[in-house]
């Protein structure tokens, strides 16, 4: 009896939503969007607190006008420049030499195991997707 570790075609689960999600949320992370979520969460503090002691129309005022700012936005502020400070380019040092590439020329691997059996013969240029195949020898006619 042979296992068919295959993926077979209605068995799986659809990923396409979990790798659209995935890449959204990284591409949110590297343009910023984290200091922007985090900033939003502050603001909706602020704004819940400062409700509870003044009118909402004040609370709103004092929340978004920047003068006002709580611990987490000044917090929010100094990792944000402490990161945009790392993000500058780097000056290189004139002393360094250039990295010359040098490509190594076409290496042929031999082909994968067919069907789980490991390969048990040198690979031969014979083997190549472009070669002919091989020709079986002729059959004796009864």
């Amino acid at each position: 009896m042979r296992l068919d570790l295959r993926p077979q075609s209605g068995n799986l689960p659809d990923m396409t939503f979990g790798k659209r999600t995935i890449c959204a949320l990284l591409a949110l992370a590297l343009g910023g969007g984290h200091w922007a979520a985090l900033q939003t969460i502050a603001w909706s503090g602020m704004l819940v607190a400062r409700v509870q002691k003044m009118s909402f129309k004040e609370a709103l005022a004092t929340t978004f006008d920047g003068d006002h700012p709580c611990s987490m936005c000044a917090g929010i502020e100094k990792a944000r420049d402490t990161d945009r400070a790392n993000d500058a380019p780097q000056t290189f040092n004139a002393d360094l030499k250039p990295l010359i590439a040098v490509l190594a020329p076409a290496t042929l691997l031999p082909p994968p195991p067919r069907d789980g059996v490991p390969m048990q013969r040198i690979f031969a240029p014979r083997d190549l997707p472009n070669a002919a195949p091989p020709v079986p020898p002729p059959r004796a006619l009864a």
